[in-house]
């Protein structure tokens, strides 16, 4: 067997330049092993910060350390390879944000206030399957007084939240809240679970907004899941 190529699987949540430079190593040492390469895939996405103290991946400090890592290993190895990284999210997920509008808000006995929006885990199942941070802002009322909410959506699950115990600026019915970096795994894992719809897919370039989908119907759904209602 000729072994041309190897790949590994990171990860896209890192943020620091140590960790793609670790792995690196561990790579180009298990190169030296296959004296037929034609390509090294490094794999893994690029993390982007989710909440408000993390800074961003300092790309040119990494892509600086990286190039000295592989001419070096090239004089060594005496071949020629390609090099891949795969960006994953990094490329769409700030770009994209799950707009929902507040519908009701509601007070527990212990004085717990919970907004509920007109979107749920369906449109965007990350924080519900495994707790994941998306920020949040009340564009509705952005200069509002701070006050401490759970952000929860319309799906009847216990799970169906997008932010807990967090500071917004004061909510209200009607307001409309929009969930960041919602780019990367927003749609693509969205389903109709509970039946329930999916949102208008809106791109905005500027001063022009264009539809790329529009918000399905319950007429969408039925004719979609092949209902035969009389």
């Amino acid at each position: 067997m000729k072994i041309v190529g190897i790949h590994e699987h990171r990860g896209s949540g890192w943020l620091e330049v140590e960790e793609p430079l670790l792995s690196i190593d561990i790579m180009l040492d298990i190169a030296n092993k296959f004296p037929d390469l034609e390509f090294i895939d490094f794999g893994g996405g690029f993390g982007v910060p989710h909440k408000p103290d993390q800074g961003s991946l300092d790309l040119k400090s990494l892509g600086i350390e990286f190039s000295k890592k592989i001419d070096d290993f090239k004089r060594s190895y005496c071949r020629n390879f390609v090099c891949r990284f795969e960006p994953g999210r990094y490329l769409v997920a700030e770009a994209g944000d799950l707009l929902a509008e507040v519908t009701i808000l509601k007070k527990s006995p212990e004085g717990l206030v919970f907004a509920g929006t007109d979107s749920g885990m369906n449109q965007l199942v990350r924080v519900a399957m495994y707790d994941s941070y998306h920020p949040i802002t009340n564009i509705g009322n952005p200069d509002g007084d701070e006050e401490i909410y759970d952000i929860c959506g319309n799906v009847c699950e216990s799970a169906d939240f997008f932010g807990k115990r967090r500071g917004f600026a004061k909510i209200r019915e009607g307001d409309i809240l929009s969930i960041g970096i919602a780019g990367a795994y927003g749609m693509s894992m969205a389903s109709n679970y509970q039946f329930r719809s999916l949102p208008a897919e809106v791109l905005v370039d500027g001063s022009i907004v264009h539809l790329i989908n529009p918000r399905q119907t319950f007429s969408d759904l039925i004719d979609r899941y092949g209902f035969n209602i009389p």
